[in-house]
């Protein structure tokens, strides 16, 4: 049977301020074929079984697996005898790393959270017997926080993704994402950031210039433009940025509205200390996030947090990345696979079936560009569509939100229709009329604005 990505929501010990975890970077050996990768696979499955299944009635581990486009291919060339299409498609074009920030090599991720370094230690030697497999292997560590606070001294986790946080995180193939492979159905995507933060810098700053830099009380956690208090579902969006500056990391990472809302990614890292030779400290984050699409992490980093033009031009950068002196160190994309009984990953190696669909949808993805064909950071949602049969709607209009992506209403198959953006932005050239008929229970259609001068701020 299969399932929804195992160990990514929240667990007992995810949710224990106690716990500790590791994140394992696992390069396989180059000479591994399909056999070898499959007995790998079953062997950290069953290993994975041992350690999370529970002890007295609790669990002690939650363990998440997940595969890096290196397993699927390397320079162009595919790996283990995979069958063409079996990729993760937003492989294909994967999000740039924060400035300074470098690939880390690993072809599969493991991520560890846990109660007792006992269990942490269950885990690795049972790792041993499987290194044959394996060429190299990074570790990185991270703990909880027992008082709810980033090591910056404020509450952290306040919105993350608190409302369907299932749609947010599983990839629904029957939504907005049909063209994916049929085996990532329920699996997740997943970004890890390792970032130094320097708190020596931090705390030089007022309690007044932290709080400008977070928008958020530092005691309450309570948002600035609001009352002291207010609980995070009662505040509403940004009313103005008089008290909450627009620069502020809530106002770049969270933008409130309809609109915005939409994209969403649940965030799951882990502070961490480390000593150093010298005898001095780095500390920082172990950013791990999970999200349904790769666009919606893209969206929150490149085009929100480091774009200096959104929300409007002159805005600048993420206030927070200067406050800490942040820097991106290493980093990696992966796809964590559904639940499957077999072992972990099993689908990846099935063949690529398509299975029967009733339905039929117009998929969209939104591009915008300037007069050289290059991508805009502008706000790509809000575009509104409507599909035609005879020059005659058949649907009702609707939106891409702010990554790009629409799905229209059910349509006919094996018709002759037209796709027509009927709402375009301000400063955009509508995009062109596409003609669609679909042979299959879905189309993906990419539809092309052009930027008119003046280029606008984020917003148009």
């Amino acid at each position: 049977m299969s399932g929804n990505a195992d160990g990514v929501l929240p667990s007992e010990p995810v949710r224990s301020p106690f716990a500790h975890g590791a994140l394992l970077l696992c390069s396989l050996r180059d000479d591994l074929d399909q056999p070898g990768v499959i007995d790998f696979l079953t062997g950290l499955s069953k290993l994975v079984g041992q350690v999370t299944a529970e002890i007295d009635g609790h669990t002690l581990a939650s363990i998440v697996v997940g595969l890096t486009p290196s397993f699927f291919s390397v320079g162009g060339t595919p790996r283990f005898g995979l069958a063409a299409g079996q990729t993760p498609l937003e492989f294909a074009s994967l999000p740039s790393l924060p400035p300074g920030c470098s690939a880390i090599p690993g072809d599969v991720v493991i991520y560890i959270v846990t109660t007792a370094e006992a269990v942490l230690a269950q885990f690795l030697l049972g790792l041993a017997p499987l290194k044959g497999s394996l060429k190299q292997v990074q570790l990185e560590r991270g703990f909880q926080r027992a008082n709810r606070r980033e090591l910056g001294g404020f509450l952290d986790g306040l919105r993350n993704a608190n409302k369907d946080r299932q749609k947010v995180v599983f990839l629904d193939r029957d939504g907005d994402q049909p063209d994916e492979p049929v085996w990532t159905q329920g699996g997740t995507y997943g970004a890890y950031l390792k970032i130094g933060q320097h708190f020596d810098q931090w705390s030089t700053l007022t309690t007044a210039q932290q709080e400008a830099a977070i928008g958020r009380r530092k005691d309450d956690g309570s948002r600035l433009d609001v009352a002291a208090g207010t609980p995070i579902d009662q505040e509403g969006p940004f009313a103005s940025h008089d008290q909450c500056p627009a620069s502020a990391h809530i106002s770049k990472a969270g933008p409130r509205g309809d609109l915005h809302d939409q994209t969403e990614i649940f965030r799951r890292g882990l502070p961490f200390v480390e000593l150093q030779a010298d005898g001095s400290t780095q500390s920082g984050l172990q950013f791990v996030s999970f999200q349904r699409s790769l666009g919606a992490f893209d969206t929150i980093f490149s085009r929100w947090m480091t774009n200096p033009a959104f929300e409007n031009p002159g805005t600048g950068p993420d206030a927070l990345l200067a406050a800490q002196g942040l820097q991106f160190q290493h980093g990696c994309f992966f796809f964590v696979p559904s639940h499957d009984d077999r072992y972990i990953a099993a689908g990846v190696f099935d063949p690529p079936v398509e299975p029967c669909r009733k339905v039929g949808h117009i998929v969209v993805r939104k591009r915008v560009e300037d007069a050289n064909a290059q991508p805009v950071l502008a706000e790509l949602g809000g575009f509104g569509f409507q599909v035609f049969k005879d020059n005659n709607p058949i649907t009702a209009e609707f939106f891409t939100d702010s990554q790009g992506r629409a799905r229209s209403p059910e349509v006919p198959m094996d018709v002759a229709l037209e796709l027509r953006e009927v709402h375009p932005l301000a400063n955009f050239t509508p995009a062109p009329n596409q003609a669609v008929t679909l042979d299959c229970p879905y189309i993906v259609v990419q539809m092309i604005n052009k930027v008119t001068q003046p280029v606008p701020g984020y917003g148009g």
